[in-house]
């Protein structure tokens, strides 16, 4: 008598793990979709493009620089954003018309983004004015070496 009365239950929940699974599966699907449009979007294709990121030492730490345009020679343009906040670097798909046109640089900055995943509390004492501004000095001489240009636009806000 036991055993046909758990069967409802023992049906439902195989129909409960077997919805979760499709719905798991559906999730994965759709994500591998996204990666795929979102690799297609950012991809650059022109023979003298640049896409680059790296660890540059910069005030005594490592920080992530990321560099991308159609055009190698086209005007270079530092984002500086306002921090320590949040990290522009998630929102490359957004700066991707202006890569046409300039070669776009993102910086995450002390206290930020993968710069404080890199350093933690090494890079979490107090900062300065002075500090942020000479890392921002730093990363525009190394900007002006690394892709052979006089001037940086600053975009900062």
């Amino acid at each position: 008598m036991k055993r046909s009365a758990n069967r409802p239950f023992v049906r439902g929940a195989a129909a409960i793990a077997a919805s979760l699974l499709l719905m798991g599966a559906a999730g994965l699907g759709y994500r591998a979709v996204r990666q795929h449009q979102m690799a297609t979007t950012l991809a650059i294709h022109s023979a003298n493009g640049i896409d680059e990121e790296m660890f540059v030492d910069i005030g005594g730490i490592k920080q992530p620089i990321q560099i991308r345009g159609d055009d190698r020679n086209n005007p270079v343009s530092l984002i500086v954003h306002g921090g320590p906040g949040v990290s522009l670097m998630a929102y490359t798909p957004t700066f991707r018309s202006w890569e046409k046109y300039f070669t776009v640089v993102q910086w995450d900055q002390r206290g930020d983004g993968k710069t404080f995943g890199l350093n933690g509390a090494m890079d979490s004492e107090p900062m300065t004015i002075n500090q942020m501004t000479q890392d921002g000095i730093s990363v525009s001489r190394y900007l002006r070496l690394h892709l052979h240009k006089r001037k940086i636009v600053l975009l900062g806000h």
